[in-house]
């Protein structure tokens, strides 16, 4: 990601989070990826859990109240704050990151769940490799990684006007009126860009919704894997 693109994206979600951005609850797809693969296909009931991205810490909250010991980076200082004041007796464990962290420089263990939620497509195709790299290094050999990507069939693909530094400049008008800058990816090529990475396949799904008809489906390709 250009610094451009950064200071853009780490901007935006700045002022969102001040502004009381983020779900108080998880989202209904992440709950039954939960229950339906990461419980009931992979017999996983606790251990630790790295959400990179992890905003406010909705789902680390989440994952602690089923057995899991929460950690967290996200770009966004607020976000962090916010993550720390909701889990005080987990604060030591939530790290405010530049865009591509040393993960190593913030977490010293490795981690039975990596999971990462509408985050790592805000990376270009040579910072998302890098951080999967890291990623899969600092999972336990065994463990398992959930991490969703957006699809080019989401109606922010309609709004493209560009690229820049790798990435798509989506440019939203009406209810968000802003611009910001992702990386779609079909299923196929989610597939390829985990298992590139030794990532063994478990599910490949997706979810979204059509909320407004004015501007268009939501749609995420999601991948689930093993070390």
């Amino acid at each position: 990601m250009s610094e451009v693109q950064y200071s853009v994206t780490s901007g935006t979600y700045e002022t969102k989070y001040k502004t009381g951005y983020g779900h108080e609850y998880p989202d209904g797809h992440v709950v039954r990826v939960h229950r339906h693969v990461l419980e009931y296909e992979l017999g996983m009931t606790g251990g630790s859990v790295l959400d990179y991205g992890c905003g406010t810490g909705t789902y680390l909250s989440y994952f602690a109240q089923h057995g899991y010991t929460p950690y967290g980076c996200d770009i966004s200082v607020t976000a962090i704050e916010k993550c720390k004041a909701r889990m005080p007796e987990h604060a030591a464990n939530f790290h405010a990151i530049p865009s591509v962290p040393r993960l190593r420089d913030y977490f010293s263990r490795q981690f039975d769940l990596v999971f990462s939620n509408q985050t790592l497509y805000y990376l270009n195709d040579r910072d998302l490799h890098e951080i999967l790299s890291q990623l899969y290094e600092i999972l336990t050999p065994g463990g398992a990684i959930y991490a969703s990507m957006i699809s080019p069939g989401s109606y922010y693909a309609k709004c493209v006007e560009g690229s820049v530094g790798g990435l798509s400049q989506v440019v939203l008008r009406g209810r968000l009126n802003e611009t910001t800058y992702v990386n779609f990816k079909t299923r196929d090529q989610v597939l390829e860009l985990f298992t590139s990475h030794g990532f063994t396949r478990v599910q490949l799904g997706h979810y979204g919704a059509l909320i407004r008809e004015d501007e268009g489906p939501r749609e995420h390709h999601f991948f689930v894997g093993r070390k």
